[in-house]
C-alpha cells in the first residue's frame, strides 16, 4: 500500500523595502513518512500585499481571534473612516445584526455568542478577493 502524503503550506509576511510594501510569501511541501526536501513549486513566488489587503487582513484576524475589532483603532492605525470605508460590507451584514448575531456600535464590530456558530460568514465579508470571485460561482446560503 502506498504512503499517504499530504502537503504543508506556509505563509510568510515581511516587510519589503525593495518594492516599498509587504509581501507574503507561500512555501509548499509534501510531507510524507520520511521528510522530504523542499521542492520548489508553483506556490513559491511572493505576492504582494496592499495597505487595503493589510486593513481587511487586520479586522478578519481580529474577529477570529478576539471576536470583535475596535473601529477607533482600526481608524487611528490606517487614517480610514471605518463607516465610509466599509459601507458595502456594514449592508452586507445587516441581516446578521437584525438577527442578533453580529453587533455595530460606535466603538465595536462584535460577533456575539450564538453569532459564533457564522464567524466565517462574517469574516467572508471583508475579503475582498472573495467577494470578487463570488459572483462567478455559487454557495449554499448559511442562514
Amino acid at each position: 500500500m502506498a504512503a499517504r502524503s499530504r502537503i504543508a503550506a506556509r505563509i510568510f509576511s515581511f516587510p519589503c523595502p525593495q518594492f516599498g510594501q509587504w509581501v507574503m510569501s507561500i512555501s509548499n511541501t509534501r510531507l510524507s513518512r520520511r521528510a522530504q526536501p523542499m521542492r520548489p513549486g508553483p506556490l513559491g513566488s511572493p505576492l504582494s500585499c496592499s495597505p487595503d489587503d493589510l486593513l481587511r487582513r487586520t479586522i478578519i484576524m481580529a474577529l477570529m481571534c478576539q471576536e470583535r475589532v475596535s473601529i477607533e483603532a482600526i481608524e487611528i492605525a490606517n487614517l480610514v473612516p471605518f463607516r465610509q470605508t466599509f459601507e458595502r460590507e456594514i449592508k452586507a451584514l445587516q441581516p446578521l445584526m437584525d438577527m442578533g448575531l453580529v453587533s455595530l456600535d460606535d466603538t465595536w464590530l462584535s460577533i456575539t455568542a450564538p453569532g459564533r456558530v457564522v464567524m466565517r460568514s462574517v469574516c467572508a465579508v471583508f475579503d475582498r478577493y472573495l467577494q470578487s470571485r463570488r459572483d462567478h460561482q455559487t454557495f449554499s446560503r448559511v442562514l
